[in-house]
């Protein structure tokens, strides 16, 4: 299979990730967003790449005719050769719909024109190391057809690999596909070259050794041929000697029997059959291993998101479960508070004044005393006396609550953060398990998806909340106010006032005043406490519940970014598909 058809197929399948389709909100897992985007980069420049042809660097000693063999292979003039002989800068040649040339420098800067207007001020500037200090590269598009086929990498001379500009020089390197290393057929021999050979093959790139010039001297070739593979054989991939000046003469002027007696002819089949075929070839294989690479980081992104979704359920869920069994702890808790206070203290301090109020009465004097005792027990068993009362207790129950609420929420924060501290040692485990699923994809890559983790610490922030939901200035738990409107309406004053007043009326025994009261606040006690207890215990559970369900929403709101269950479910079954896609693509 091709690998531009892998790529495009790959680039498919990304298009379909849950992380990419969220309608632009913020997904409800930790993710790298520039991690997502670097995958779509690096599976665009690995289908560009598809679409390259054969790179070839040219290098060679001065005067070795490199320029001349760089013509040829262009299939016309590419350069002036006394200004490539003399430049100290690196020149990529490629084919352009127009001659157009441009001058880029280390600061990012250029400098355009026509190919001739670029030369001139490149041979303005010849041996001026300082210029060319300053200059990255130059590049030349030219109308030639052969360039449809081929780009040409022109190279300094060989003092400048080791210079300043060797790093410049290594980056078109490791872009080539062959180096072709021109060899002066006079000087052959004569020049020490074995450390830079050396520090070229160590780049990985088959080296094919030219001897030009080979018109212009005496004897068989041949000889030089066998010296060339005797002496530098172990850098040298083949040798071939030719002609340059000639083979270009040849091309310029369509010669096909004067490119076979140049031996151009051979080095091109050479080219073609040996090199751009079989990097062809390597270069599918390696773009489709690369390719693998990069959608192994996909896998691993949203297998890491997985986790980190299932990891954020499971303790939102045990979280919930907490709250819910604090919340039935707190209801008993005050569930019997508020009935024993029903019990033994409410209106105790009101019976208490009528007592004492009626022990102060002789009976020998009711008449006169009689109508301040009936207004002061109309006054104290009224409606709104009453509610006062149980007002007040409100207020008091109502801080009780919340101050049993913090002290809960506190017990349920160290519950959940311990679990979570659980659930977090087995995610890094999970997640090495993870990262050793994808094989093949490099040291580098597992370094990089494993930086940082992706479950973070938002559950001790989302827990804190709760306490600070429930602060000194919070209304959230309002029983009092929310009672007010289940308050039945009361005529406890008339039932009070009668029974204490029929006991006057009667001349009963001092002793029987106080029972009589005794019996009648009781009695209101009960009636009171029949209406109204169920409604004070049921704002209890709905206040109860309400936390618990805030609390709950909070870390929702926290670890998913307010996104309901449900929406969290079909996230979670979105992802689950999209990891099997990858899978399945990946054939894991």
């Amino acid at each position: 299979m091709l690998a531009i058809d892998v790529i495009k197929n790959m680039q498919n399948i990304i298009k379909l990730s849950p992380l990419r389709t969220a309608n632009g909100s913020q997904a409800p897992v930790v993710y790298s967003k520039d991690e997502l985007h670097g995958i779509e980069s690096d599976l665009e420049l690995l289908k560009a790449k598809c679409e390259t042809v054969l790179k070839v660097v040219v290098l060679g000693e001065v005067k070795a005719g490199k320029s001349t063999l760089l013509n040829a292979l262009a299939g016309g003039m590419v350069a002036p050769t006394d200004v490539t002989e003399t430049t100290a800068s690196i020149m990529t040649i490629t084919y352009g719909e127009k001659a157009a040339a441009s001058i880029h420098f280390v600061d990012n800067t250029s400098e355009a024109g026509t190919p001739e207007e670029v030369f001139a001020i490149l041979d303005k500037h010849q041996n001026d190391q300082e210029y060319f200090k300053k200059c990255d590269h130059v590049e030349v598009q030219l109308h030639l057809d052969p360039l449809k086929k081929i780009n040409i990498v022109d190279t300094p001379g060989l003092a400048t690999i080791t210079s300043a500009n060797s790093q410049r020089t290594e980056k078109f390197f490791q872009q080539a596909d062959v180096v072709l290393w021109v060899f002066n057929a006079h000087y052959l021999g004569q020049s020490d070259i074995n450390a830079e050979l050396e520090q070229v093959a160590n780049m990985g790139k088959p080296i094919i050794g030219v001897i030009n010039r080979i018109d212009e001297i005496e004897g068989e070739k041949e000889k030089l041929v066998r010296y060339l593979k005797r002496e530098l054989g172990i850098y040298l991939q083949n040798v071939f000697p030719l002609s340059a000046k000639q083979a270009y003469t040849a091309v310029v002027n369509k010669d096909d029997q004067g490119l076979n007696d140049s031996g151009f002819s051979n080095l091109v089949n050479y080219l073609e059959h040996n090199i751009e075929r079989q990097a062809d070839k390597v270069q599918n294989e390696s773009l489709i291993s690369s390719a693998n690479v990069v959608l192994g980081r996909e896998l691993i992104l949203h297998k890491k998101a997985l986790a980190d979704l299932d990891s954020k359920f499971l303790i939102v869920k045990r979280s919930h479960e907490k709250l819910k069994k604090q919340s039935d702890f707190i209801r008993h808790n005050q569930e019997g508070m508020i009935r024993n206070w029903f019990d033994q203290e409410f209106l105790t301090e009101k019976e208490r004044a009528v007592q004492a109020q009626i022990r102060n009465i002789s009976i020998f004097k009711v008449g006169s005393a009689d109508a301040l005792l009936k207004t002061s027990i109309e006054n104290t068993f009224s409606g709104p006396a009453i509610k006062s009362e149980i007002d007040t207790f409100l207020i008091k129950l109502d801080e009780h609550i919340r101050n049993d609420w913090k002290e809960r929420l506190n017990v349920v924060q160290n519950e959940v953060s311990d679990e979570y501290n659980d659930l977090l040692n087995n995610y890094h485990v999970q997640e090495q398990r993870i990262l050793n699923q994808i094989p093949d994809i490099g040291q580098s890559t597992i370094d990089s998806a494993s930086q940082g983790v992706v479950t973070g610490g938002v559950f001790g922030g989302a827990i804190s909340a709760y306490a600070a939901w429930l602060g000194p200035a919070a209304a959230h738990i309002s029983i009092g106010s929310a009672l007010g409107a289940f308050m039945p309406p009361f005529l406890l004053a008339g039932v009070a006032t009668g029974a204490v007043m029929g006991a006057v009326k009667y001349r009963k025994m001092r002793s029987s005043f106080g029972l009589v009261v005794a019996q009648t606040v009781d009695g209101i006690r009960k009636d009171v406490a029949a209406k109204v207890l169920p409604n004070i215990l049921g704002i209890i559970k709905n206040t109860c519940d309400n936390v618990v369900e805030n609390c709950h929403g909070i870390l929702l709101k926290e670890n998913f970014n307010g996104r309901s269950e449900e929406e969290l479910q079909v996230l979670k079954v979105e992802l689950e598909q999209h990891v099997k896609i990858v899978e399945s693509s990946l054939k894991l």
